[in-house]
């Protein structure tokens, strides 16, 4: 039996299963023969619905096993968390009222409580502890009465933690510790909790475990995992590109300080993501998780796609660029004669190349190069693959490639001219500059032509990158002078002055140079305007001054800095031409740590997405998609081994059962989905799922110029339109109505921020409207819409919360 996976056959290894089977029934090493059984590639090819749990009223935004797997909790949009039994999923579920007031974003089972005491982080900045009475069991035999749900009400009380500043998007538990739970938000700090403390519940409190800040700001967090196997090993998802991770021994709670902000022991990223902070991408981390073993962490990108890091050992020994060049000058050394495979793998590719199918050529020249890994052809086709394709890092991997070829080979110069396209691509200007000096010097006689257009181009892009910065001194300073006239008794540098003032704001008295986001946030009020003025993210604008090396806390920054400029002058390239030049995939610890990228699923729609390691053994991993899908992996290879149709709209979630082969899967419906493994296997076309998946994420969140909108429009807003795509179209045709006109993008933003028509005929005619203002705008004769009226359209006020509409 064999399923097909990308167009390349597989076979279904059973014989490795029945042996493991035959050891545990002779008692030979039991815990390692579960652990290797838990979930396999042949069990992941069978997966089948088991049962759909009906009975929430809005999206299913997290699922948590219990520590015996014996309940699975599900927290949703209706503010309630469910209790569900297994494997008897008949049994009356358990509904927890919770006191939030805003969507629930986390939800964990406190271990060793009996299942007594549940943890929940939602949407309203609440952390919040519900214990439940005599554990909450509905009677003996209880069944579900219908499909709709009936449930054995669980009465509890509820003790709410009011000390974080905005959205709590994850909190997390410790394995058989009762006492302790920790939160993330989007507040930029990580909370630690204990049941046996007080003091827990103001923002004051003594806490703050720790603060994460990148280049002069405060960095949103989007998720949090803890590490079984070593649980003093914190990871966190961030709203920038790196992953980080945390010893939690180096470190104390304390109240909220300049000091809170720790140095991680790690900062993970991929080497085309690692720039992207200094160029504000759109790419940030919705979720990180420690694998099995905690020896791994796999994350998965917003508008890229998942990457697992090795986390163990020494970081010069690890890294793709490393392992890839050491096998394949071991292969070249030992003089291995070639097998003559590969070149039917290389026809394949090369006809694929022919017919502009350059997915399919780069899975064809895969296919070679594992049968001969030492063939520099299929290495340069890959590349240049990799380049024509252009979906989100490829052409990191494009210049991994050109090294592995070159390494084996120096003078061959298509190598040398795709890299220097490929660090063009990356925009490592510099870098680049002596890729094309290099080939100039190498080759002199020829390929004048390309070194000529590839010097072009990068003196055009050093340009652009010069007049952007340009735009964005200069929006920085009318957005500076633009809040000293609007807010009264401003400070000139300082923003709010006294910390009693900024707490008296609702902000944070360690947040200096940010104006209160009063146009939404002042709505709120009482107990809501007590815990701050900050609806969606701590920061409202960037920092008034430019950053500057010193301004960063971000080491792996700085050093790319360093290695971009060694030896150089200027962006011209020169310097030492006997010099090699260093790899991208050199940067840093994080990008030499990065093992497989898992290529096939989409997510730009929701910053809660999931990606986790499956089974004891960690050989797959799944990973939530916006098509509705979940797409699991296979952990080494990074090949696309099965996809399970998990939801109709956005699949968000998936949590592996702690010991047995059953996933639970949630998203946009109000289901929570079981799947185990079946009778039959499943032969759907992943490659064409694939394509489509990264089509739909090039034209997805990356058309929007983020210089434009991030500083004319408070930082909320872009967020919601960043998370709700669906408003694209519409902005989409206000923008194109602006550029259209010839004026450049600060007039654009101040246009924006001002309510003004960029037109100049005054009418608002050619003005866009955002979702149902379409209808108000009718044939063109309306005013112009504000930021106020957009941020009418985006949220609604619901008593003392104001609450994002399509949230």
């Amino acid at each position: 039996m064999t399923i097909t996976t990308n167009n390349v056959s597989s076979p279904l290894r059973y014989g490795s299963n029945v042996k493991l089977v035959a050891q545990r029934e002779f008692g030979r090493s039991p815990e390692e023969v579960a652990r290797k059984l838990h979930l396999t590639r042949d069990m992941a090819a069978r997966l089948a619905v088991e049962d759909v749990l009906m009975g929430h009223h809005g999206c299913v935004n997290r699922l948590a096993w219990n520590q015996e797997g014996d309940r699975l909790a599900s927290a949703s949009d209706d503010r309630n968390v469910i209790l569900w039994h297994y494997p008897d999923s008949g049994r009356l579920p358990v509904l927890v009222e919770t006191d939030h007031q805003a969507n629930i974003f986390g939800v964990r089972v406190l271990p060793e409580t009996g299942d007594g005491m549940i943890v929940t982080g939602a949407m309203d900045f609440l952390v919040q502890l519900h214990t439940l009475d005599a554990r909450g069991a509905p009677p003996c035999g209880g069944r579900r009465r219908s499909a709709s749900g009936s449930f054995a009400s669980a009465p509890c009380s509820t003790k709410s933690f009011a000390c974080h500043r905005s959205r709590v998007k994850d909190v997390e538990v410790q394995p058989h510790n009762p006492h302790m739970f920790w939160s993330a938000s989007e507040d930029g700090t990580v909370r630690q909790f204990d049941t046996r403390c007080g003091d827990q519940g103001r923002f004051q409190s003594p806490n703050v475990l720790l603060g994460v800040r990148g280049r002069s700001r405060k960095v949103p967090l989007k998720g949090l995992s803890l590490n079984k196997s070593r649980p003093y090993q914190l990871a966190v998802a961030c709203g920038d590109p790196f992953v980080r991770i945390f010893d939690m021994r180096k470190l104390s709670a304390r109240a909220p300080c300049e000091d809170m902000f720790a140095q991680p022991l790690l900062q993970l990223a991929p080497p085309h993501l690692h720039r992207a902070s200094s160029l504000q991408a759109a790419c940030y981390a919705t979720c990180a998780k420690f694998s099995s073993r905690g020896d791994k962490v796999v994350a998965t990108y917003h508008g890229d796609h998942a990457y697992s890091f090795d986390i163990t050992g020494d970081p010069a020994s690890y890294g793709t660029s490393f392992v890839q060049h050491s096998a394949c000058a071991a292969l070249a050394g030992a003089g291995a004669r070639p097998s003559r495979e590969w070149e039917r793998w290389k026809f394949k590719g090369n006809t694929a190349m022919f017919e502009k199918d350059f997915h399919g050529a780069i899975l064809n020249y895969s296919a070679g190069l594992r049968t001969e890994p030492t063939s520099t052809a299929l290495l340069i086709g890959r590349a240049s693959a990799y380049m024509q394709r252009q979906w989100a890092g490829d052409a990191a991997y494009a210049v991994l490639d050109c090294e592995a070829a070159m390494s084996l080979n120096p003078d061959l110069p298509r190598a040398h001219i795709l890299r220097a396209q490929a660090l063009l691509s990356l925009r490592h200007l510099r870098l680049a500059m002596r890729a094309v000096n290099t080939i100039a010097a190498k080759f002199p006689e020829q390929h004048q032509e390309e070194v000529e257009k590839l010097r072009s181009s990068i003196s055009d892009e050093e340009k652009a990158r010069k007049t952007l910065h340009e735009q964005r001194i200069a929006m920085r300073s009318h957005t500076r002078q633009r809040r000293m006239r609007s807010t009264p008794g401003l400070q000139h540098e300082s923003g709010l002055g006294t910390g009693a003032e900024a707490e008296a704001e609702g902000l944070s008295p360690f947040t200096s140079g940010h104006a209160s986001a009063s146009s939404v946030a002042g709505h709120l009020n009482g107990e809501e305007a007590a815990r701050g003025s900050v609806l969606m993210g701590l920061d409202t604008d960037e920092s008034d001054a430019e950053p500057t090396e010193s301004d960063s806390d971000d080491a792996d920054m700085v050093g790319e800095r360093e290695l971009e400029g060694a030896s150089t002058s200027g962006c011209d390239g020169s310097g030492n031409k006997d010099e090699p030049l260093p790899s991208i995939w050199e940067l840093s610890q994080g990008t030499r740590r990065l093992m497989m990228r898992y290529v096939g699923h989409c997510n730009f729609q929701t910053d809660i997405k999931e990606a986790s390691f499956l089974g004891q053994n960690d050989e797959l991993v799944a990973c939530g998609s916006d098509d509705g899908r979940i797409y699991i992996f296979d952990a080494e290879s990074g090949e696309p081994v099965r996809v399970l149709e998990a939801d109709e709209d956005v699949a968000n979630c998936v949590q592996c059962h702690p010991t047995l082969a059953v996933l639970a899967t949630s998203g946009i419906e109000s289901s929570v989905k079981l799947w185990s493994p079946g009778s039959t296997y499943d032969r759907t076309d992943v490659s064409r799922l694939v394509r489509l998946n990264q089509a739909r994420m090039r034209d997805g969140p990356q058309w929007y110029p983020r210089g434009v909108f991030h500083t004319a429009m408070q930082t909320h807003v872009l967020q919601t339109l960043t998370e709700n795509p669906y408003l694209i179209p519409e902005l989409r045709s206000l923008l194109s109505t602006q550029v259209g006109t010839g004026r450049s993008g600060l007039d654009i933003a101040r246009n924006l921020s001002s309510g003004r028509s960029s037109t100049g005929n005054g009418d608002g005619a050619e003005q866009g409207r955002l979702s149902s203002a379409s209808d108000r705008s009718g044939d063109g004769g309306g005013p112009p819409m504000t930021i106020e009226d957009i941020q009418s359209e985006l949220f609604e006020e619901e008593g003392s919360v104001v609450r994002c509409r399509m949230s």
